[in-house]
């Protein structure tokens, strides 16, 4: 039996009060030894000119490559190649630098790490993999507060809430059964008074009990998955619910017009977008004049063309960006896979003087459509089970089947597709939909040259053919 199975296995309220005491541990790495340091520092420098911001950008940089340089191997490597930290003069010498992919830092971590660091005092966060590969991102403590206290101050706060207030969470963490057919489909972590709400159970016959939880544990905002919390507001516009909702924070996937409407009209209050990631490299968030701010103090946001040369405003690219908080895993010209362009408005009406994204279209991916009339995205958090499969997608090529195709790396075995298939259905229920697992030697990226976690083929005859000859395909 392993942890997951173990937790199911308990009942509800243990569960919740296991969450609760997690929350404590979590607030003394997250909220602990110079939180309230970093919220003055952010609260200061929110309204800093540009050329403040490129001078802070500049002096982090240089510390945190000062330290790269010496004590991470990666980066030695490219000391003993020729580069020095007196070749960084401005912040366009950045781009002297190359580019860091993703796949050397999943298949050896420890690479891209400083040494002089204790192994037992970095935490570990695993990133979600949207395109079926998870990553080991380090962090040292030091950096956490520093993290979260940008997002309280430079997410939070501009939607009108904070950390201290009730909220509700709609993600992918697998908190209740897959096979759960009746509420409560949530857990409710009492320390942070957060009710943690399961994504994949979401459906219209669902959508009236987790609207009544929200009003019962009085929850002031609401955070998670854009996509599944437009299903709730499509819910409230056919029936109104009397809520206390100040804002939502969405962020993890790309909002639609039409899904804002539904949140904004359904929830009655603000929606306020955000990007960022468990790599710490990048903050981009929504403030209330409705334009998205990159927060320079996380990190240096670069969006680059095919060949790697600046995009122009309006033009979408490649965002590639170097953290300048965890010294522990540095993360210097980091593909994210994530794509966007620069806002043509050189500046906000708001008075802030950060730069300005016009969109970001990297989140974009697709759902299951189960028998039942879920609409199941954000599969993500299920691919870290498996460090021997380098890509993995799941198709749907019937309302009640999907192939789960998975690129196998060094030491693959079949057993390890299973768990794959086994945690997806730990968490939309085992006979939700028949899953089978299938190696293949690539998987075909979208029309735009993107990998996606989930393509549904159940309407394009054209598709279907090209996945029926990859499956068949000896």
């Amino acid at each position: 039996m392993n942890l997951q199975q173990l937790y199911f296995a308990l009942p509800v309220w243990v569960q919740e009060a296991a969450l609760s005491q997690y929350g404590r541990y979590l607030d003394r790495l997250y909220y602990g030894n110079g939180y309230d340091r970093w919220c003055e520092h952010f609260d200061m420098t929110e309204w800093s000119t540009g050329a403040q911001m490129q001078e802070y950008q500049l002096e982090a940089l240089r510390k945190i490559l000062s330290t790269a340089l010496r004590t991470v191997p990666w980066f030695r490597e490219l000391a003993h190649a020729g580069f020095h930290l007196y070749d960084l003069r401005t912040l366009d010498d950045l781009r002297r630098l190359p580019i860091m992919e993703k796949e050397p830092i999943r298949q050896n971590p420890w690479r891209f790490v400083r040494e002089d660091e204790p192994r037992k005092r970095l935490i570990l966060h695993k990133t979600s993999g949207t395109t079926g590969k998870s990553l080991h991102i380090y962090w040292s403590r030091e950096a956490l507060p520093w993290w979260w206290a940008l997002h309280e101050e430079r997410v939070r706060r501009w939607a009108g809430v904070s950390q201290a207030l009730p909220r509700a969470m709609v993600g992918g963490r697998p908190v209740i059964p897959g096979k759960t057919t009746r509420p409560p489909f949530w857990r409710f972590n009492r320390h942070w008074r957060q009710l943690y709400m399961s994504s994949y159970h979401i459906s219209p016959a669902t959508a009236p009990h987790y609207v009544e939880a929200l009003r019962r544990y009085g929850s002031r905002w609401i955070t998670g998955y854009g996509s599944a919390i437009a299903l709730l507001g499509e819910h409230l516009l056919e029936q109104p619910a009397e809520l206390e909702i100040k804002a939502a924070l969405t962020s993890g996937d790309t909002v639609t017009p039409r899904q804002r409407q539904a949140i904004e009209d359904g929830f009655r209050c603000r929606m306020f977008d955000y990007y960022g990631s468990a790599e710490g490299c990048c903050v981009i968030s929504e403030c209330e004049r409705g334009s998205l701010h990159v927060q320079p103090e996380a990190g240096i946001l670069e969006i680059v063309d095919e060949e790697g040369n600046p995009c122009p405003p309006g033009v979408e690219g490649e965002f590639i960006c170097t953290g300048l908080g965890n010294d522990a895993m540095p993360l210097v010209r980091y593909r994210t896979g994530d794509y966007g362009c620069w806002s043509k408005r050189p500046k906000c009406v708001c008075g802030r003087q950060s730069p300005l994204v016009g969109h970001i279209t990297g989140r974009t991916d697709d759902y299951l459509l189960l028998p039942d009339g879920r609409r199941v995205g954000r599969l993500s958090t299920a691919m870290k089970q498996a460090p021997s499969v380098k890509q993995a997608q799941l198709a749907q090529d019937a309302p009640d089947h999907a192939w789960l195709l998975v690129v196998p790396d060094a030491g693959y075995r079949d057993e390890d597709g299973n768990t794959l298939r086994e945690d997806v259905l730990s968490r939309i229920g085992e006979t939700a939909i028949r899953i089978d697992v299938r190696p293949v030697p690539d998987i075909p990226p979208t029309p735009v040259g993107k990998h996606v976690l989930v393509r549904r083929l159940l309407d394009d005859p054209a598709l279907q053919e090209t996945y029926r000859t990859l499956i068949t395909r000896e």
